[in-house]
């Protein structure tokens, strides 16, 4: 058998004694003569209480020296860091300024005394550190017998088997299922903070020393609320929700991580605690009828809490003279009564709050998105959960007095700040102003939502793209755009050129012109295109070779969807919250407007172009006023006329930078847009319809009386936003639209359902 062992690991004969002659000749060496100058210090980490930055440096010479051990074995007096740690511990020793560790100070000042020879050790003779989690020994060097001495740096207690334990590992465990965290979270923090990285499996022992503690205590936490709940049933003196407690619980798993994994070795799984269908679902139930049979002197189905159990003859403090009952007939009846009960429910009563409240504590302790369901953690969470509930947050402190562990000043005065701050709030939650609040502040939050769901549309419903018909996804704006200055209106001239005069006709280019700002795409027809169509536009398409020619020379194009889509983007591009776009262009009114319209409806992106443009402006019968006396109002003529300029008509670019020039040189752009202007929803596919969709219409026929329509005026509303509104949801539609609060905490228009009502029925009779 090898008698070394060396970093762990069995030597070989051969190799063990040479290991053996090695150490038994530099066995220890006289560190009174090695040079140690270098000075030592100890920072300190006021961030942290009681932990503190272990920052050290080393005092000895950290550099190995070649031919440190002579041939002769005699040691030499410049031993390196690195043989101290291979030949006295086994490699596992750490440089003073490794990390930092968590402390506690009053015990590593207590045992900072040298086991040999009783006197104090001193800091500045630290060699490195022997970490256990997030504590450790620190290796001290006694300047009087030069031994090197193991120094806890804090609490420790003693374990079922093996070493002891420090108690801050301990704590690190129930803290971890306090805060509901894992490994990876936890290590992520001490990591941040420059503290060990703590092993997986030092955590895992550690849970499995809390973890049935914890049980423990849920578990009598739950007797005693059973027993408390079933008397509180029995005398009708039900609890206030906030007051309800866990009257049982249990976890139930699937799967087993440790018995997957040695399944799938198809070998016998280790022993250990099984979680797999371990949950007793039927506990509550079981217990129900026991309340009853109390009573009548039957205590064989009671739990701890029956005091009757082992004293026959004790009395019951609710009963007449404290003796049994005898009816029969009454128990059959109580029995019926508990049975039919629902133990799901038993917790809860009228209110889910309180069940609301436990799920959420669980969810605190185990986050759906983190996989606790194959070990035991699962169950030690749950039950850290259900002490919360029930005991409230000292639950923390009597798990470590369990354990034997100090619960800590910090510990207990936070719980009993967190507890005292709970029972404030129950108090405060059962006042009745507390509960007309909640209800007023739940009715507004509903009526918000349901506003923003009015005015959104489709924006967030399922399946939009996929649905046969177009999404609608027309805004509409909201109370706080209705307190804007005055929106500016932007003219942006824009031309279509197509595959003939046909209103159903492709587009194969499309202009536009803001300013400085200019958009050109050609679009491939899905048309085929007439000869005066050519003829005018000078654009012809090849099928064969899918080339699209501009006076015989073939330019780059698009599919008509995207060129469309591009369009939206430009106009996005113009669009600002405090302007509005209008599209103007020549004979607009009869020619481009509809056929645009038709092929963003056929796109299914008129609701989405809609978004960004608030009409059309035809120019037309706008330099008809100005100008009466022209032969024709051809806007080729019109240059000649106006700016004495001749230029290539027919080219949509070109057509728009004229069209801009020649508006502007009339100077009265305002009237254009006041006199000639029309909405995007008179547009149809027949043609432009009277504007008998506006809010002066309904006016007229006394819908409206003048008040609500001067609200309507002076706000972002129009006739459309309310036919939308309308045909979303009806009468409520409108009603949230409309009674919608603004900042001010009043109606945005109107909260009269008399009013919103007259409004619903002039849509209803319209459809």
């Amino acid at each position: 058998m090898p008698s070394r062992k060396k970093n762990g690991r069995f030597l070989k004969n051969c190799q063990a004694e040479t290991y053996n002659n090695r150490l038994d000749n530099i066995s220890r060496p006289d560190l009174s003569t090695t040079d140690f100058d270098t000075p030592s210090t100890l920072d300190f980490d006021t961030t942290f209480t009681p932990d503190f930055d272990t920052t050290f440096t080393p005092d000895f010479d950290t550099s190995f020296t070649p031919g440190s051990f002579q041939h002769d074995h005699t040691y030499q007096s410049s031993a390196s860091f690195d043989e101290i740690n291979e030949f006295y511990f086994s490699g596992k020793l750490k440089p003073i300024g490794y990390t930092r560790h968590v402390i506690d100070i009053q015990t590593f000042f207590d045992n900072m005394r040298c086991s040999r020879c009783d006197i104090t050790l001193k800091l500045k003779d630290g060699i490195g550190i022997l970490p256990a989690g997030l504590c450790g020994h620190l290796i001290v060097r006694c300047y009087n017998c030069n031994d090197f001495v193991r120094v806890a740096m804090g609490k420790t207690h003693n374990a079922s088997h093996g070493p002891r334990i420090f108690d801050v590992n301990t704590k690190l465990a129930t803290g971890m299922y306090h805060s509901g965290i894992g490994p990876i979270q936890l290590n992520n923090l001490f990591t941040s903070l420059n503290l060990p990285n703590v092993s997986e499996s030092l955590i895992r022992r550690r849970c499995e020393e809390v973890g049935p503690i914890l049980e423990n205590i849920a578990q009598q936490s739950v007797d005693n609320a059973l027993f408390e709940e079933g008397l509180l049933t029995k005398t009708c003196n039900l609890q206030a929700d906030n007051d309800r407690k866990v009257v049982g619980y249990s976890a139930r798993y699937k799967r087993c991580r440790k018995c997957d994994v040695a399944k799938f070795k198809k070998r016998l799984p280790t022993k250990h605690k099984c979680p797999q269908n371990k949950g007793d679902s039927d506990r509550i139930k079981n217990s129900l009828p026991s309340v009853v049979l109390h009573q009548f002197g039957n205590h064989d189905g009671c739990g701890d809490w029956c005091q009757m159990k082992n004293k026959p003859t004790a009395k019951h403090r609710n009963l007449p003279w404290g003796a049994d009952l005898k009816d029969e007939n009454l128990k059959k009846d109580l029995l019926k009564v508990f049975t039919d009960l629902d133990p799901g429910k038993m917790s809860k009563l009228d209110s889910s709050n309180p069940n609301e409240s436990f799920n959420n504590t669980v969810r605190s302790k185990a986050p759906k998105d983190k996989h606790y369901s194959e070990s035991g953690s699962l169950a030690h969470r749950l039950s850290a959960a259900v002490c919360q509930k029930n005991e409230g947050y000292k639950y923390v402190a009597q798990v470590h007095e369990e354990l034997g562990l100090s619960p800590g000043i910090a510990t207990t005065v936070t719980a009993a700040i967190r507890d005292k701050d709970v029972n404030r709030k129950r108090t405060v939650a059962k006042t009745k102003e507390f509960k007309l609040q909640r209800l007023k502040l739940k009715s507004q939050r509903s009526s918000e939502t349901r506003s923003h769901e009015i005015r959104e549309g489709d924006t967030y419903c399922s399946n939009v793209i996929a649905d046969a018909q177009e999404p609608d996804l027309t805004v509409i704006p909201g109370p706080s755009e209705d307190n804007c200055e005055h929106i500016e209106k932007v003219v942006v001239f824009y031309d279509l050129e197509t595959t003939g005069l046909s209103r159903q006709s492709s587009i194969t280019q499309i202009s536009a012109v803001c300013e400085e700002q200019e958009f050109n795409r050609y679009a491939t027809p899905t048309q085929e295109i007439s000869e005066d169509a050519c003829r005018v536009t000078g654009l012809k398409f090849n099928t064969a070779t899918n080339e699209l020619l501009y006076n015989d020379e073939p330019v780059s194009h698009k599919h008509p969807q995207q060129v469309l889509l591009d369009f939206i983007q430009f106009l996005m591009s113009l669009c600002a919250s405090d302007k509005h776009i209008v599209l103007a262009a020549h004979n607009n009114r009869r020619f481009d407007s509809i056929i645009l319209f038709n092929q963003l409806k056929f796109y299914k992106l008129w609701n989405h172009f809609s978004r960004y443009i608030v009409g059309f402006c035809d120019t037309l019968p706008f330099f008809k006023m100005l100008y009466p006396e022209f032969e024709n109002y051809k806007q080729e003529y019109i240059a000649q006329k106006l700016l004495n300029e001749a230029y290539s008509a027919h080219n949509a670019l070109d057509d728009c930078r004229m069209l801009m020039s020649l508006v502007k040189k009339t100077e009265k752009i305002d009237v254009l847009l006041s006199d000639y202007f029309y909405s995007s929803h008179q547009v149809t596919f027949q043609g432009v319809q009277p504007n008998k969709e506006s809010l002066e219409h309904l006016l007229r026929n006394k819908v409206l009386s003048r008040t609500i329509f001067k609200k309507l005026e002076d706000s972002t509303l129009t006739y459309n936003h309310l036919k939308i509104s309308y045909h979303r949801d009806g009468f409520d539609g409108l009603f949230y639209l409309l009674s919608e609060k603004t900042g001010s905490g009043k109606a945005r228009i109107s909260n009269n359902r008399r009013v919103i009502q007259k409004i619903a029925d002039f849509f209803s009779n319209e459809e």
